[in-house]
């Protein structure tokens, strides 16, 4: 009788744990009222499982958990279900990208600045208009050139943000292809796919935030890390040569890649001398390509986002809090604990690290592409170190373990990125958009072959050579305060000045100051044929 109750008040207390959960990942997913609204079933979650480890339930809720996780991933009903969850995310995905564009919230850097250097490759130049200097000397991004043929065909972003989601998408399959190496198992392998897929496509907030991010062409390289270490741990050294020298050209500090997985295989087996090799050619290439080959294109030795912004002491705590909570707390510190698997992504992160730029260490933007994948690999290859039913026994025997799961648990929560359709929310084109549009096209075939300065939100809607970014100066008549005294060729003289108040002002000190001195100008005049643009044509003399 007293077994039976037991029964009964676990299959209740594991309903409603399993209700809550299930509550707060699509409270969280939908994006229901608001971004915090899942914090209510969280919380709920949160102290309803302190309140089962009170009545003793909590470990027999998880053992069900677990057991139950391994059963459902037997019946092909549910793999398709979680199919069908992958691919709406996907499509989710594809979806957020192309709204963006329309929308305008793709700015012309980083978005514009790339895709600027795709149309001008696809005329036959390597050449980036608004830096004004070979694309080379900016960025090393030499791999994203094939998209290129692409704008040959019809000059559009799209293009260029399509791949970048075709990449992040790709990487699942890669993903799957290294646990299914590393687990032979059946069973564990399709479980431990079905985490990391969940944790790729919607809840790890360092490759999130890098695909929410509009572009770089490191975004790009995931898929190609993840080949390189299948490569790499099957010794196919041809293909991984051909793979890594690939994965350089997508930014210059991708021979960060090659340190880690030289500083893997040392780790792994010291006397191997392939580790070493793959560690210098990283150390050598990154020297290469910062100090010759971006220097030489530049024309110049100076940068303002080379070595001058090393501040490695600066910000401490948040960093500290960065490489604890934002990249490895989600993974449960797998990386970390089984540190000769974790050191592969240590280079990576240690860019982030020793800048003296907040948003490197801010897991906002697109700094984690390249760790953030790496990270994901080293948890990968930890997962055959853990003897899940020792962990089991620990966790039945003793309370403070319970409650440190718990404490996980909620910081994890806590500490969720937004949900895609939260982003889609932001970025869904209205009728202004589409009249916007309309009008940039009209001002796009008034100034064909003439040299125009945007506003930066702008510029990803034009394709041309002849376009530069426009940051307010003191004076809108004389000043382009973009990057000023910091490129190393001046930029060329703008017939046209375009802006909108209809959309981000980012740039623009004083919006209302800068229309005031262009309208009150004897150098431009404005163009009246348009309601939602403000156009200025320079007064020829």
């Amino acid at each position: 009788m007293e077994l039976s109750q037991n029964k009964n008040l676990n299959s209740k207390f594991y309903k409603v744990f399993l209700f809550l959960f299930s509550l707060t990942f699509i409270t969280w997913w939908s994006g229901i009222a608001g971004a915090s609204l899942y914090a209510v079933p969280s919380l709920l979650l949160v102290g309803f499982s302190i309140y089962t480890i009170i009545k003793e339930q909590y470990f027999e809720i998880i053992s069900q958990l677990y057991n139950n996780f391994k059963e459902w991933i037997s019946i092909q009903k549910y793999k398709k279900i979680i199919l069908i969850l992958f691919i709406i995310q996907s499509f989710l995905w594809f979806s957020y990208v192309i709204l963006k564009y329309y929308s305008f919230n793709l700015f012309t850097l980083d978005a514009g600045y790339h895709s600027n250097i795709l149309y001008n490759i696809s005329n036959g130049d390597f050449f980036s208009s608004i830096f004004n200097m070979h694309n080379l000397g900016e960025h090393f991004t030499l791999s994203m050139s094939f998209i290129a043929l692409f704008y040959k065909l019809v000059p559009s972003i799209n293009w260029m943000m399509g791949f970048k989601i075709i990449a992040y998408l790709s990487s699942v399959y890669l993903i799957f292809l290294i646990i299914k190496d590393e687990l032979r198992d059946y069973q564990k392998y399709w479980m431990a796919f079905i985490i990391f897929a969940v944790m790729w496509l919607f809840l790890y907030r360092p490759i999130i935030n890098t695909v929410r991010y509009e572009f770089q062409a490191s975004c790009l390289a995931p898929p190609f890390i993840l080949m390189s270490f299948l490569y790499l741990k099957k010794e196919k050294w041809i293909p991984f040569v051909i793979t890594m020298i690939f994965l350089l050209g997508f930014k210059e500090h991708l021979g960060s890649v090659w340190i880690g997985f030289g500083c893997y295989k040392i780790l792994k087996n010291p006397r191997n001398i392939t580790g070493y090799i793959i560690l210098i050619i990283g150390v050598f290439s990154i020297y290469l390509i910062m100090f010759e080959i971006k220097s030489y294109f530049r024309g110049t030795t100076s940068g303002y986002n080379d070595v001058n912004l090393i501040a490695p002491f600066k910000d401490i705590r948040e960093k500290f809090f960065y490489f604890l909570i934002y990249l490895l707390l989600p993974l449960m510190f797998l990386p970390l604990i089984f540190w000769k698997n974790g050191i592969m992504a240590m280079p990576a992160i240690g860019i982030n690290l020793i800048s003296g730029v907040p948003k490197m260490y801010s897991s906002h933007y697109h700094y984690d592409d390249v760790a953030s994948t790496l990270l994901i690999i080293s948890a990968i290859i930890s997962l055959k170190n853990i003897n899940i039913e020792y962990l089991f026994k620990k966790l039945k025997k003793y309370k403070l373990l319970q409650y440190g799961t718990i404490l996980w648990l909620s910081l994890f929560l806590y500490y969720l990125p937004y949900s895609n359709l939260r982003f889609i929310k932001k970025v869904v084109p209205t009728s202004l958009h589409v009249e916007l549009i309309n009008e940039v096209n009209s001002v796009d075939k008034i100034t064909k072959n003439k040299h125009i300065a945007v506003q930066d939100v702008l510029g990803s809607h034009f394709y041309r050579k002849e376009i530069q970014a426009y940051y307010q100066g003191e004076d809108c008549n004389y000043d382009n305060a973009f990057y000023k005294n910091s490129l190393p060729n001046p930029l060329p003289e703008y017939e046209y000045i375009i802006l909108s108040a209809h959309v981000s002002k980012y740039g623009l000190t004083d919006y209302e100051k800068c229309l005031e001195q262009l309208n009150q100008s004897k150098k431009f005049i404005k163009l009246e044929n348009y309601k939602l643009i403000e156009v200025y044509q320079k007064i020829r003399s």
